[in-house]
């Protein structure tokens, strides 16, 4: 096996986590180098052709042609996320982790089947998954041991997801050889629909997300809301799109559809009830993610186009708000709104940020 090509998007991030191991004691050295790789790899796969298929363990690595805005978003954003957790001083394990985390949701997305096999198998895809959430959780902790109730319930919720993509992924190869039962069409996309329920944090699975958005750092709850979920939102579309038996069922667009309007209500209600910005962020996110579900169960050009938008925009609107988070958390020891008088007078800046991100979540300007 040579290593060139799709191959780069998953070697290079890990050569990169151990370089920024090695050069620990040079904070400075190893923010560049988390920095610039991702940022790197983000260009090379939009600009340059990573389009022939390698093999790796019986699988096939390629980066298809719509895979690539994708690939090239999670590597901008974690290397935004790197550059504004930089004056932070988040510990030497952040950066390699980070990289890491990065090199197997690329591998999720870019590992696919061997040509002669009729289904899009995604056990790869779910194992990487499975590992990068646990590395998620060494951010997330973010060096205060005492903070376990949103990790707790982040890895309990992820840890389910695993076995239910499995059962997935053997319901749609048993599907594929029999593709007219309709009660196993029924099952398949009943699993489907757990599988990305639990990894998306679709209700009554969501209470992880405001728990972390609370106690972890918010760049940390960041990384984990864009880069983690924008992942599963890529291979929801991947596995929507690969298997037309499911992705074009209209019960399967109907629980999409069904799905984004409760978490967009939710989200909207509880976000409306909440008294610091941990929680305000967290239940923004959900109704935001709501909304990229109901536009991908229209099924339609422009629904997806909006879709992608939309985790465009969460990004930005997320990470905004969660370095205004971050400097108001640095100078108040929190962020309820009680502690926050006076924040616009004393921090502007971190509070433009807080405005612009939370209204942009909001969706103004529209």
């Amino acid at each position: 096996m040579t290593i060139g090509g799709s191959m780069l998007l998953i070697i290079v991030p890990l050569m990169a986590a151990a370089l920024t191991v090695l050069l620990r004691r040079s904070g400075t050295v190893s923010a560049l180098l988390a920095i610039i790789v991702p940022l790197g790899l983000a260009v090379i796969a939009l600009r340059f052709p990573l389009d022939e298929p390698q093999a790796i363990l019986g699988r096939i690595v390629v980066l298809e042609t719509g895979d690539r805005i994708a690939i090239a978003f999670l590597f901008m954003t974690a290397s935004a996320i790197f550059l504004s957790v930089w004056r932070s001083s988040p510990g030497w394990a952040y950066y390699p982790v980070g990289l890491a985390i990065l090199s197997l949701l690329a591998g999720a997305l870019i590992i696919r089947p061997p040509l002669n096999e009729v289904y899009p198998s995604f056990v790869y895809s779910a194992l990487f998954i499975a590992i990068a959430s646990v590395l998620c959780v060494f951010p997330l902790q973010g060096g205060a041991p005492g903070r376990t109730s949103g990790v707790t319930r982040f890895i309990i919720v992820m840890s389910l997801a695993l076995p239910a993509l499995l059962l997935a992924d053997w319901a749609l190869g048993r599907l594929t050889q029999s593709p007219d039962s309709p009660d196993l069409t029924q099952a398949t996309i009943l699993l489907v629909a757990v599988s990305f329920t639990l990894l998306l944090a679709i209700f009554p699975f969501h209470t992880w997300v405001p728990a972390v958005s609370r106690e972890a750092p918010p760049l940390s709850t960041a990384f984990a809301l864009n880069i983690l979920l924008g992942a599963v939102v890529i291979l929801l579309l991947d596995v929507l799109n690969g298997v037309r038996l499911v992705g074009g069922d209209p019960r399967m667009l109907e629980l999409l559809r069904g799905a984004g309007l409760i978490m967009v209500g939710l989200g909207a209600v509880l976000a409306w009830t909440q008294i610091d910005l941990g929680r305000l962020l967290a239940y923004g996110a959900l109704a935001d993610m709501g909304a990229i579900l109901f536009a991908i169960g229209l099924a339609s050009p422009a629904g997806l186009a909006a879709a992608f938008i939309m985790l465009i925009v969460r990004a930005l609107s997320t990470g905004l708000m969660a370095m205004g988070m971050m400097l108001a958390r640095e100078r108040y020891g929190g962020d309820s709104f009680a502690k926050l008088r006076g924040l616009i007078w004393r921090l502007p800046w971190a509070s433009l940020a807080i405005i612009a991100g939370g209204l942009s979540l909001a969706g103004l300007p529209p």
